[in-house]
Formats: structure tokens, C-alpha cells, sequence
């Protein structure tokens, strides 16, 4: 049975202003609810995130949501958690299931797009993506955080730059650079 769009784009809204009451309700009368996208591809389980509504979040997990689910931008729960700081939400997902971004997951079976999207870019380059941008507005913390949640710091793009030398001629050291060598590996050189 296909689902109304218009339910589907009702449920994300009520799980993004954590109407845990809609919620339940919703989900009662139509259970593949939790299951389905908005208009942007983001399932209820990311819109839930997103918002940091955590007891919508552990609703939508009880009900059997794909904790790896990925949107139209080819990202998971789990990365939002990460993107808005929320290490309480982290756990909770990782509890969960849910698998950290690296190389290889673009091509683990466990990972299902919403839509049936086809995957053009690697969740490795959209980790990356996250980092450097963590790394040009100097987010420490959100690069740790992505860090212990499995991405990879010592990555390079086509420049061959990592997070840790964001400008590709920097010769002074950054408290960025100081506080995140200590977890790049030996071989990557540091313009320090």
C-alpha cells in the first residue's frame, strides 16, 4: 500500500516539533510511518534528530526506524546527531545499530536510501565534506566529536589538504592543527 505523501510530510513535521502524542498516534494508525521520507528525503528518524527531540527519537527506534537511513544528501541519523553536538543522541543511535561513516559503508547492505536513491557520492566524501567545514570555521569540538564517531581526520581532497592544514599554504601553527595532531598518523605532513 503506498502511503499519502501529505501523512508522510505530517508525520516528519510532528517528529521535528516533537509531538511525541501525534507521533505515537500517527504510527498507531499507520505503522510504515516510521519508515517513510519527506520531501527532501529525510525520514522521520532524522527530522527527530535533527530537532534533538529524544523522546521521539527513541519512539521512532522501539518502532523499528532504519537508524541507518540515508537522505538526499547522503546522510545518516547518526552524522546529524554528530553535526548538532548532541552526544546523548550519539549513544542512543550507535545503541541502536546505527554504523559511523567511513570508506566502506557507501557499499554495506545495511545501508538503505530513502526513495531508493542511488548513491553518486561516497559517505566518506560527505564526512570530509563535514569536517572541512568544521575545520574552516575552526570547530574543535565538532571535529573531535566526528572523530571519535568514526571519520576520518588524516583524509586529503584532490589538493591532497586534510582537516588538520585546511589552507593549502599555511605556515603557522593553529590551535586546530595543535589540538587534532596528536591523532593524525605519522605520514601525514603537517605545514606547522
Amino acid at each position: 500500500m503506498e502511503l499519502d505523501p501529505y501523512l508522510s510530510s505530517e508525520f516528519c513535521v510532528a517528529c521535528g516539533l516533537g509531538d511525541l502524542d501525534k507521533v505515537k498516534d500517527m504510527a498507531r494508525q499507520q505503522p510504515a510511518l516510521v519508515s517513510t521520507c519527506d520531501y527532501d528525503a529525510r525520514s522521520p528518524l532524522h527530522v527527530a534528530v535533527a530537532e534533538q527531540h529524544a523522546a521521539v527519537v527513541e519512539f521512532l527506534l522501539r518502532s523499528h526506524a532504519d537508524v541507518n537511513v540515508l537522505d538526499r544528501w547522503y546522510a545518516s541519523p547518526l552524522q546529524d546527531a554528530i553535526r548538532v553536538h548532541n552526544d546523548h543522541l550519539i549513544q542512543l543511535l550507535k545503541s541502536h545499530g546505527a554504523k559511523p561513516p567511513n570508506k566502506y559503508a557507501a557499499l554495506a547492505p545495511s545501508r538503505r536510501l530513502c526513495h531508493s536513491l542511488t548513491l553518486a557520492r561516497s559517505r566518506r566524501d560527505i564526512a570530509f565534506e563535514l569536517l572541512c567545514k568544521a575545520a574552516a570555521r575552526g570547530d574543535v569540538p565538532l571535529i573531535r566529536r566526528c572523530a571519535e564517531n568514526g571519520a576520518d581526520i588524516a583524509a586529503a581532497d584532490y589538493d591532497q589538504r586534510t582537516v588538520l592544514v585546511p589552507e593549502p599554504y599555511q605556515t603557522k601553527p593553529t590551535s586546530l592543527a595543535r589540538s587534532l595532531a596528536s591523532r593524525a598518523p605519522t605520514h601525514i605532513p603537517l605545514l606547522v
